[in-house]
């Protein structure tokens, strides 16, 4: 994994707090646009956790941007959610970026 394409959100998250990260993916795509993406998640052990830290109803982007919507999850927790892109170009070419996030214990 390249460390340009993990990104982390620096404070803890208090489990009530639910909200969008917005990530600018331009300078990684080289003048391509996003099409498509998939969003997942894991926990600190490497289990599922997709629907513990994400709101699939609510994840979203733009041809630029992924917007994951990061809610709840289990106090102390840290979890890693994957975003992985299709672009427009012929090749549909596939990446994978990273947020890490961390759950407070309040």
């Amino acid at each position: 994994i390249s460390v340009k394409r993990v990104f982390t959100i620096a404070d803890k998250k208090p489990v009530f707090a639910q909200w969008f990260v917005e990530i600018d993916l331009t300078p990684f795509l080289n003048g391509e646009t996003i099409t498509a993406i998939v969003f997942s998640a894991t926990d600190s052990a490497g289990a599922d956790a997709t629907d513990t830290i994400l709101d699939s109803t609510k994840n979203t982007y733009t041809t630029t941007m992924v917007k994951p919507f990061i809610r709840g999850g289990v106090p102390g927790e840290k979890y890693k959610v994957k975003m992985q892109i299709t672009t427009a170009s012929a090749a549909q070419t596939k990446d994978e970026f990273y947020l890490l996030v961390t759950v407070g214990d309040y």
